[in-house]
């Protein structure tokens, strides 16, 4: 009987030394880790959904080093609020704290280590964490979604951000690249809205910065010895928290990438400079303000929704160089546009939503248009189809109810509306549509450009040269107004000069003659005497 209660005394007091370990394991978080022992190695795999406040990894597990925090291991842990990483860990596979809403701070405490992608995705509550010193790459998705993340410290060693790796983190207001970085991929700070500046080391031989906006080669594809980088320069990313209401992309550009000024609520004039080879998807997308943009005729690509909800932009021409135009400008505030000689397809939904067109120049040199490409298009009252065009996708021109369009006899264009019942007129072939004038420029200044104090102004020798909206040139001598006519003022005076409703200028140098010195000085005097 005494053993018995010898044994049972024994029990009990197992019992409550195992409660308490068990009760600070829990106090440190740890009861709610599970492992998967290796050879060498444990991997935390699994964090239980109950587990709430700090969690401190152990470095250890059985006696072996904890190295690997696995996919989804903390996966919806909603109520965590602090992480501990030891220096074991040496792998973060991808979603490991994916959702973790509550989480607030990470800490490694080692310097070597990889990140999976989307290893902290959704953690919307994340305000702080310390990289691994020795961080190699940011990877795709890694802090996507964390909303309040306020500023992230990139190691020196860094050299690879990964696609939408700071996705719609919206806290984020600077961001600093160093030297190390030699790839950026696409997106990476999309929908990050308070950013006022992007800054990169001057020592960076691949990246640059220039008035806080990001630049490189966008999307560089490197190899693993970097024998193989990409020269063309791109601009990446505008910091769409800056206020300025006007910015000139700098010259030697080749590229808006994707989602360059997406989203940008200030800016209402944007200079693209000349040699610009490509637009890409989403480049001007919802840049609501935005009312003055030029694409030069360098430009051969404009990619998907590129001026989508661009609602300030009331006009816009197209050079020739663009041969194809796919769903551009989707719900924009266009009015009026002009597609250069040289257009050839009008894609799929090119035009959808956008209800404030009316008017839309389409050249001899466009054979398709594709399905939906006028879709809704609701106050577009008239448009010419040139007989090039061959091919008319479905629902080209559905719920355009104004909508007439101009065709030739036998032409794709008649057969079309005569097929889907739209309203047609057939145009005369030997009516030549008059073509309107795009630009001005001068070719030629006039012969006289200095003058005396209210003399007329001599436009002799004077020749414009004129870009047609169809794409053509032509120089002209005559038919233009000149202002002022007569000249009032002395110095250097600009003297506008208006064709075909577009507008240029020249100087000119006016002085007093010899004759109007004496006069004035003579007016002088009886005034003072």
């Amino acid at each position: 009987m005494k053993k018995i209660a010898k044994l049972i005394g024994l029990m009990l007091a197992l019992i409550i030394v195992m409660s308490s370990v068990v009760i600070s394991s829990f106090a440190e978080g740890e009861g709610y880790l599970t492992y998967t022992e290796y050879s060498s190695y444990a991997k935390l795999t699994k964090c239980l959904s109950g587990a709430r406040g700090t969690i401190s990894i152990p470095s250890t597990y059985n006696g072996l080093p904890v190295k690997v925090i696995g996919n989804g291991a903390f996966s919806d842990c909603s109520l965590i609020t602090e992480v501990t990483i030891p220096s074991s860990v040496t792998t973060v596979e991808q979603n490991a704290f994916n959702s973790c809403t509550s989480l607030k701070k990470i800490t490694f405490g080692g310097t070597a280590c990889e990140i999976g992608n989307s290893a902290f995705i959704h953690c919307s509550s994340l305000e702080s964490i310390k990289l691994p010193s020795a961080l190699k790459e940011i990877p795709a998705e890694a802090f996507y979604d964390c909303t309040a993340l306020a500023s992230i410290s990139i190691p020196s060693t860094v050299t690879t951000i990964g696609k939408e790796a700071f996705k719609m983190c919206t806290s984020l207001t600077y961001v600093g690249i160093p030297a190390s970085v030699k790839t950026i991929r696409d997106n990476a700070f999309i929908g990050c809205s308070n950013i006022e500046s992007f800054y990169v080391a001057p020592e960076n031989t691949v990246y640059s910065s220039s008035e806080g906006c990001l630049y490189g080669p966008f999307e560089s594809p490197y190899d693993s010895d970097l024998s193989n980088p990409v020269t063309d320069k791109a601009f990446i990313q505008y910091p769409n928290a800056k206020t300025a209401t006007s910015y000139t992309v700098d010259a030697g550009t080749l590229r808006i990438a994707d989602y360059a000024f997406g989203d940008n609520k200030y800016l209402t004039k944007i200079v693209l400079p000349a040699g610009l080879k490509g637009i890409d998807d989403f480049a001007f997308y919802n840049c609501t303000a935005l009312n003055d943009i030029s694409i030069p005729s360098s430009v051969t690509t404009i990619g998907s929704q590129a001026f989508g909800k661009t609602t300030a932009l009331k006009s816009i021409t197209v050079p020739g160089s663009v041969s194809s135009l796919e769903n551009v400008f989707y719900a924009s505030g266009v009015q009026s546009v002009v597609l250069q000689n040289g257009v050839k397809t009008i894609g799929t939904r090119c035009f959808e939503n956008c209800k404030s067109l009316t008017s839309v120049t389409i050249p001899s040199s466009v054979t398709k248009i594709g399905i939906g490409a006028f879709y809704d298009c609701v106050n577009l009252q008239s448009l010419l189809v040139p007989d090039s065009v061959t091919s008319i996708g479905s629902s080209a021109f559905s719920g355009c109810s104004k909508l007439t369009l101009k065709v030739y006899a036998g032409s794709k264009a008649l057969e079309y509306a005569q097929k889907n019942s739209i309203p047609y007129e057939i145009v005369d072939p030997s009516v030549t549509p008059s073509v309107g004038v795009s630009e001005i420029t001068v070719y030629a200044y006039p012969s006289k450009t200095s003058y005396y104090y209210k003399e007329n102004v001599d436009t002799s020798g004077l020749v414009l040269l004129v870009v047609k909206e169809d794409g053509t040139t032509d120089y002209v001598n005559s038919g233009y107004t000149i202002s002022p006519s007569k000249l009032t003022k002395t110095g250097s005076v600009k003297v506008d000069v208006n064709y075909g409703g577009c507008s240029t200028y020249f100087n000119v140098e006016v002085s007093y003659a010899w004759w109007q010195w004496l006069i004035r000085i003579f007016l002088l005097g009886i005034l003072w005497y």
